[in-house]
């Protein structure tokens, strides 16, 4: 059995051959992503202005014979038929589970990309490893990863209702659970009863692994659980948050859109508490 037969994306850092006709492109113009109709991605032969030599861009990984690539392109490159570039939260929103893994990996890829072209540690310039993908500086040999950000995201359940809260700084009009970035030395777990006291002033307990999901805005891998309600009345901090509220299955406010882990929590709340 190959690994394509298991896994229906597999990442890799080398392409087995250039570009085929067949295979498809992560293409960035700005914060936008070349994206289809059909929620689907632009193939090799699709696209009129592939970045030249191909060469240049970066090699995704494959699924089977599918090879994917991603790039920068210019902003004044013209979308081909059926096509056109959407803002990466509406790409990501719209796609399938695999192709939202590789949409993430390009995102994410790219962005490393950009900020580790000369070395933290002494300031020389770096190159591509041929083994991995990482970047090694070409004076002192450091060796540099793509950085992954864990973030918590946590459904705190009380008597059948769900704690939702608004950012201050979110530009979308809804509410959402719980959330924030792990410290460094913290485990998952501390890191969701330490928001949700920091953030509303509550505790929590039975906090149980549900999902996870590469979020890349710019490099967060979103670790989701549940929990219950232990304690404490809502105090909103007024730095992140601008309300919070406990709300039953039948009455919630607005919620993040369909494929977000946060609207799958949201969704789990519904459908174990209606």
């Amino acid at each position: 059995m190959l690994i394509t037969d298991y896994l229906p994306f597999v990442p890799g850092h080398t392409p087995g051959h250039g570009p085929t006709a067949t295979d498809q492109w992560l293409l960035f113009s700005g914060s936008k992503l070349l994206f289809g109709n059909k929620n689907d991605l632009p193939t090799t032969a699709e696209i009129p202005f592939l970045p030249q030599p191909t060469n240049t861009a970066l090699y995704l990984g494959n699924s089977g014979p599918t090879q994917y690539f991603c790039a920068n392109v210019p902003t004044e490159s013209k979308a081909p038929a059926s096509f056109d570039f959407v803002e990466l939260r509406t790409a990501l929103l719209r796609a399938t589970p695999d192709t939202f893994m590789i949409i993430s990996r390009a995102s994410k890829l790219l962005s490393w990309e950009k900020l580790n072209r000369f070395c933290g540690q002494c300031g020389g310039p770096t190159v591509d490893k041929a083994t991995e993908h990482a970047k090694e500086c070409t004076a002192c040999k450091t060796v540099v990863y793509p950085r992954i950000s864990p973030a918590v995201i946590v459904a705190i359940v009380n008597n059948g209702k769900l704690l939702l809260a608004r950012k201050k700084d979110w530009p979308y009009k809804f509410h959402s659970v719980i959330a924030g970035f792990v410290e460094a030395g913290e485990s998952l777990e501390t890191c969701a009863k330490r928001e949700a006291f920091e953030e509303v002033g509550i505790r929590i307990k039975n906090i149980r692994y549900f999902a996870s999901q590469p979020w890349p805005f710019p490099d967060s891998l979103m670790c989701a659980f549940t929990s219950e309600y232990d304690g404490g009345e809502i105090v909103v901090d007024n730095v992140e948050l601008e309300t919070a509220d406990w709300y039953g299955p039948s009455e919630l406010p607005a919620i993040p859109a369909p494929g977000s882990v946060s609207r799958k929590l949201i969704d789990w709340f519904v459908q174990t508490y209606s």
